[in-house]
């Protein structure tokens, strides 16, 4: 018997691959629920972009960290390893922020179902994929945990064979929730269905255009408003 892909000292049981490729799942899927609930003028493409790209580097480069020069799962491949992290990371967060536009809050539900439940089974990280049902291994094929997997397993042990592919399924996932974002965005003046319009952390309102003066001529607070503050902070 011969192994012609050694694992490393530090990962003998080959799972460094399973918390990479989840680490970055979650990377993009997590912060994008935190937003919905209190941060909506990140919301907006123009601010989105380099946020997550940002983002994107730095959650890629923690995990690479904790799995190379911490555990010794993962020998160098730095630059490579960030590559794909930043195209998984981006490909899951853009395609959450266009779920997030279309159906608001119930997009955690559905980043659950996509990336989870029906990610997880299939991605052969944990499992062989050929030991699961006919659906999953279609899946396997075309969902981003999944390629982003095969991809660092194609870096990490076998020189990059197969690793355009993987690559190819998550620049589309990314190309096409980004083209679907930017045409939501032209056709709905909204972060997210039936929210107010907000630009900015100290957008106003838009129900209550002026703030009343007090005594003295010292503005006041506007009467709270229950639309706003279930969507978004907003100050006068």
């Amino acid at each position: 018997m011969e192994d012609v892909a050694p694992l490393a000292d530090g990962d003998m049981s080959g799972t460094a691959v399973l918390f990479a490729g989840m680490g970055m799942m979650l990377a993009g899927y997590v912060p994008l629920s935190l937003m919905t609930m209190s941060l909506l003028y990140l919301l907006r493409l123009r601010r989105f972009l380099p946020l997550a790209l940002g983002w994107s580097v730095l959650t890629s480069t923690v995990i690479w960290t904790i799995l190379g020069p911490v555990v010794g799962a993962v020998d160098g491949h730095y630059l490579e390893f960030l590559g794909i992290g930043v195209l998984a990371t981006g490909a899951v967060a853009l395609t959450q922020l266009l779920f997030t536009k279309l159906v608001g809050p119930l997009a955690v539900l559905f980043g659950m179902l996509l990336w989870v439940v029906f990610g997880m089974p299939s991605s052969g990280l944990s499992l062989s994929n050929h030991t699961m049902p006919g659906f999953f291994q279609f899946l396997h094929g075309v969902l981003p945990l999944p390629a982003a997997g095969e991809a660092l397993r194609s870096l990490l042990y076998f020189d990059g064979h197969g690793l355009g592919s993987h690559l190819l399924t998550l620049a589309v996932w990314a190309l096409a929730a980004l083209a679907l974002c930017l045409l939501k965005e032209r056709r709905s003046g909204h972060a997210i269905p039936a929210a107010p319009a907000v630009d900015g952390p100290g957008s106003r309102c838009p129900r209550w255009p002026a703030a009343p003066s007090g005594p003295r001529g010292r503005a006041t607070s506007p009467p709270s408003c229950s639309r706003c503050r279930s969507w978004s902070r907003w100050s006068g």
